[in-house]
C-alpha cells in the first residue's frame, strides 16, 4: 500500500496515464458531503471510479477501508503493472492526487484562489453550518439526518413517527454531540464562548451562514454569454465549484442520486438576494449532478 505523502516524495510526482490504470475505488458513505465532492470531481474530468459502501459500524469500517482508518472519502487505485495499490484519503487530497499525478485530467486547482475557496468552504463557516443544520438545529435534524437513517434502517412506512423518534434520537445522540462540537469549532460565532452550539444559537448561525453565501455570491460574474457559470470566471468546475457544490447541497438540496433530504430547503426561496449563487447552484445540479448509485464495487479491498 503506497500512501500519497510516500507517493510524492519517492517518486518526485510520478504521472499516471489512463492506461497505466486498472480500476480506482471510491470508499464511500452515500449522501456525504465529502463523498460527492470527490465523486463530482471525478466524473467531472470523465475519470472512470467504482464506489464501495462503507459500513456505518466504525469497527467493520476499519476492515473494509484500505488504510485502516474510518474516514471517507479514500481511494485506492490499482495499477495495470501489478504494483503496490496507491491509496489516498480526504477529498481534498484525492483532487490534488489528480492534479499532480495524473494526465489528461483538468486542473482542479489551477490558481491558488480555487485552492483556497475550496480549504474554506470545507473547513470552515459553511461546513459548520451544514453540521449545524443537519445535526445540531431540532428542524434541520428531523428533515435531513434523522430522517435518512428512518430509511437507512429501513423503518416501515406505518410505523408512526412517535413510535421510532425514540430510539432514533438515542441512537443518534452521539453524533449529534459530536457535530455540535464540529460546528462551533468551525463557525466560530461572535459572542459565544462554549465548546458546543445547542439549538438556541440557530439565529446566530443563520447570520453568519447568510454572510458567508453573500461572500461566496460576491465571487461569481453573471455572463450572459457564459452558459455554464463557475466561480473566479472559469471555464470549467474547479475545487472551487465543486466543494461549495457539495456543502449547499446538504442545505437546499438532495445530493442528487443520494436522496438526501435538505436540512433548509426553503432558504433558497427565502433569501432572493442570492439569486446569482442560486443560478450558479441550478447550472451545477444540472451540469454535474451527484451520482452515488450505479458505480457499485465487489468487496474492493480483497
Amino acid at each position: 500500500m503506497t500512501s500519497v505523502e510516500n507517493e510524492t516524495a519517492t517518486t518526485t510526482m510520478k504521472m499516471y496515464k489512463p492506461s497505466d490504470i486498472e480500476k480506482i475505488v471510491v470508499y464511500i458513505m452515500p449522501g456525504s458531503q465529502f463523498a460527492a465532492k470527490a465523486l463530482v470531481a471525478l466524473d467531472s474530468r470523465k475519470i472512470k471510479h467504482e464506489c464501495f459502501y462503507v459500513a456505518v459500524s466504525l469497527e467493520q469500517r476499519k476492515k473494509q477501508i484500505p488504510s485502516g482508518g474510518t474516514l471517507v472519502p479514500e481511494i485506492q487505485i490499482t495499477l495495470k503493472d501489478g504494483g503496490d495499490p496507491i491509496v489516498v484519503s480526504d477529498s481534498e487530497g484525492i483532487l490534488h492526487w489528480f492534479d499532480d499525478h495524473y494526465e489528461n485530467a483538468k486542473k482542479f486547482f489551477p490558481t491558488t484562489e480555487c485552492s483556497d475557496l475550496s480549504m474554506r468552504v470545507s473547513d470552515g463557516v459553511l461546513a459548520g453550518c451544514v453540521y449545524y443544520y443537519n445535526w445540531v438545529h431540532n428542524d434541520g435534524y428531523n428533515r435531513s439526518m434523522k430522517n435518512s437513517f428512518r430509511k437507512f434502517l429501513a423503518i416501515p412506512s406505518w410505523m408512526p413517527s412517535f413510535v421510532s423518534s425514540g430510539p432514533l434520537d438515542m441512537l443518534l445522540n452521539s453524533s449529534r454531540k459530536k457535530f455540535a462540537v464540529k460546528a462551533a469549532d468551525a463557525i466560530k460565532l461572535d459572542g459565544v464562548d462554549k465548546d458546543a452550539l445547542t439549538n438556541e444559537d440557530e439565529p446566530k448561525v443563520k447570520k453568519a451562514l447568510l454572510e458567508e453565501l453573500a461572500y461566496l455570491q460576491s465571487l461569481l460574474k453573471d455572463d450572459d454569454e457564459n452558459t455554464e457559470l463557475y466561480f473566479f470566471g472559469h471555464k470549467q468546475a474547479t475545487a472551487a465549484d465543486i466543494s461549495v457544490y457539495a456543502q449547499i447541497e446538504r442545505l437546499v438540496g438532495d445530493m442528487g442520486d443520494g436522496k438526501v433530504s435538505a436540512s433548509i430547503p426553503d432558504l433558497k426561496k427565502d433569501e432572493t438576494s442570492l439569486k446569482l449563487l442560486w443560478k450558479w447552484h441550478d447550472g451545477m445540479r444540472k451540469n454535474h449532478p451527484i451520482k452515488f448509485r450505479g458505480k457499485r464495487a465487489g468487496d474492493a479491498k480483497k
